[in-house]
This record gives structure tokens, C-alpha cells and sequence, in this order.
């Protein structure tokens, strides 16, 4: 039997917590009360029905931003904030369908080429006024003249749900990065796991300058738990917020995979454990098919042998068809 299904094994024990938190049995509780199939069925009818019709929608963007990576610096390896450039092309139908492509160049590394590109399929259902909810697949390519260190991690799933009914948004994530590398000619398998909790809050302003323009001002507070073996790509999920809603929190100090073997990461990295807490501005500016959205988040690293605090920033133009 595969150790990762067994009940003892924390990753196992988060996915199906992920899996209970996406699909809450409201048909059931109705039914212990005293409801039936139908009131649930119309209850289920009127969720959707009393929405907006979403349209497909085609996103060309453009964003600078930095994120906490290692670096090496003499014998050892610090924490540094890389600059970055990222355009990117999404696309989403209008049943909540989607495929997006970007791409990274890193500012002042000394290397013209791109060094990352992720393609993410992805499905997002956000047409209810009680609970919303996505899942997300991001492919990694590397270039082979990449100046950051390497990672073995080459894919990610992400799964998260919000609660949009509350004044007090609750929001739960789960997030699953794996791939392999070689050691002393043996290809060995790397991942991490992580699951997300957030509380948010969404201000909507209409009309604020013109009357073709709006502002959302989403202020949240994170926190995230999982293993912390390897460090990440740039487009991971956990350093870019990507999920319409919640916003995913950056990774400490991580051990990295270098061109001929990987550093051992310790028990206590590989240990399911609170790893950071999270205080994050999402700032949306809108004006006809153009918008401005700049983040800023600040992180506090949990545990022992995490020290120093850090925060990194986002800033996005994008045109919408």
C-alpha cells in the first residue's frame, strides 16, 4: 500500500479535510432537520439562478513584483528579494474553464533570457452567493540558464473554497507540489504539502472617480501549515497570488537542489507544522477593460530556526476582452 494513503500520514489526513471542506453536506444536514430532496434541490436552483451571467473572458496582463528566494552568498545560502517581470495571457470560459501562460525574467541578474514558464489549467466556480471554489494545475519549465537556484518541484495542484455569504470571509486552501530529481544516479521523488487558511474581507466602492470605474479593497490575514522541503518555483502558488479569493503565503528559508545532488532537509521540515502567518492589502482598480491591481503582503515565519520577518509586493495592468 502507498505510505501517502495511509490515515497516519498528515498529507492524507489534510487532503481529506480539503476534499470535506469543498463539498459540505448541507443536502444531509437539511434532511436531519427535517428537510427534503426537493427543498435542497431548490435551494441548490436559486444559488445559481439568482447570480449574474459570467462571460468568457480573455486577460492580457503585465506585473512586476519581488519574491523572498535563496541566494548564494559565500558558503551558505541567504534569503534575498528577487525583482521580477511576468507577462501573461488567461483565458476563462464562461462555464468556469480556464488556461493561462507566463512567463518570468528576473531584473539585474545579468542574463537576457527568460528563465521560468508556467501553463495552469484551471476551473473556478464562483456563481454561488454562498460558497465559491477552484482547482488549479501549474506545469513548470525551467530554463537551463536559470541564474535562481534549481527545485525539483515541476508541478502543482492547488484546491480552495471561500465562504462568501459572511461578513468575515473564511477560506480554506489545499496546495500539492512534486517532482523528482537525481542523486548519485538515482532518480528519487521530492514534494511538499501545504494546507491554507484565510480570513478576508472585501470593500467594494462603485462610481469613485467616474462613473465607469470601481475599486475592491480586500484585506486578509493567512495562515499557512505543511512540510518545507524544497523551495519553490516563482510562479508557485505559494508565492504569487494566483486563486481569485485567497491569497497564498511565501515559504521561509528552504534547502535547494543544486546540479548534482540536494541538501538533506531535516525531520522537522519534512514534519506537517505551522510554517508562516500572513498579513496581506489586495488593492483593485478598474476603469472600463482596464485595471490596476497592486498586493502587498508581510510574513512572519512560525517555528523554531525561522527568524526574521519579510514582505514582497505584486503589481498588475491588465486588459480585459
Amino acid at each position: 500500500m502507498n505510505p501517502f494513503y495511509s490515515w497516519k500520514n498528515h498529507p492524507f489526513r489534510t487532503l481529506c479535510l480539503a476534499i470535506w471542506l469543498l463539498f459540505p453536506a448541507r443536502g444531509i444536514r437539511a434532511q436531519e432537520v427535517g428537510g427534503s430532496p426537493d427543498t435542497t434541490l431548490e435551494s441548490l436552483e436559486s444559488l445559481v439562478d439568482t447570480t449574474p451571467a459570467i462571460k468568457s473572458q480573455l486577460v492580457i496582463s503585465a506585473a512586476i513584483g519581488n519574491n523572498p528566494y535563496e541566494q548564494l552568498h559565500k558558503s551558505d545560502y541567504i534569503l534575498v528579494n528577487k525583482s521580477f517581470f511576468m507577462p501573461e495571457v488567461a483565458y476563462t470560459h464562461k462555464t468556469g474553464l480556464g488556461i493561462s501562460f507566463s512567463a518570468y525574467d528576473l531584473f539585474g541578474s545579468g542574463d537576457d533570457g527568460w528563465f521560468e514558464y508556467d501553463l495552469a489549467p484551471s476551473y473556478t466556480f464562483d456563481r454561488g452567493k454562498d460558497v465559491s471554489f477552484g482547482v488549479s494545475y501549474q506545469k513548470y519549465l525551467y530554463s537551463k540558464t536559470s541564474p535562481l537556484p534549481k527545485t525539483p518541484l515541476s508541478n502543482e495542484t492547488y484546491v480552495y473554497t471561500l465562504v462568501n455569504s459572511w461578513w468575515i470571509q473564511p477560506g480554506a486552501a489545499m496546495d500539492y507540489a512534486w517532482g523528482n530529481y537525481i542523486k548519485k544516479k538515482k532518480t528519487l521523488p521530492a514534494d511538499d504539502f501545504d494546507i491554507l487558511l484565510s480570513l478576508q474581507h472585501e470593500f467594494d466602492f462603485s462610481d469613485v472617480f467616474s462613473a465607469e470605474d470601481a475599486l475592491n479593497l480586500t484585506p486578509a490575514i493567512n495562515l499557512v501549515s505543511g512540510t518545507e522541503k524544497f523551495t519553490r518555483s516563482f510562479g508557485s502558488t505559494r508565492l504569487i497570488g494566483r486563486a481569485q479569493h485567497i491569497q497564498k503565503a511565501v515559504k521561509g528559508v528552504e534547502h535547494i537542489l543544486t546540479d548534482a545532488s540536494i541538501n538533506t532537509y531535516t525531520v522537522q521540515q519534512a514534519e506537517f507544522l505551522p510554517r508562516t502567518f500572513e498579513a496581506s492589502m489586495d488593492l483593485i482598480y478598474k476603469v472600463g477593460k482596464l485595471s490596476l491591481e497592486p498586493q502587498y503582503y508581510f510574513d512572519i515565519p512560525l517555528g523554531s530556526g525561522q527568524t526574521g520577518n519579510f514582505s514582497y509586493f505584486l503589481v498588475t495592468v491588465a486588459l480585459t476582452f
